[in-house]
């Protein structure tokens, strides 16, 4: 089975995205728990594979 994945910037705890998948339309995946900095600090850069 293959794997899709995107990456985002800016990402702090807490945030929400959406990742579109090819065959099974989008899946939604929040952020928590991850050491990264604060919101208004610039984030960090997350890539997620589903």
């Amino acid at each position: 089975m293959g794997r899709t994945g995107r990456t985002v910037d800016k990402v702090t705890d807490g945030d929400t995205f959406k990742i579109k998948r090819n065959i099974r339309g989008s899946r939604f995946v929040r952020i928590a728990g991850v050491d990264t900095p604060e919101r208004g600090e610039g984030g960090s850069r997350l890539h997620v594979l589903l």
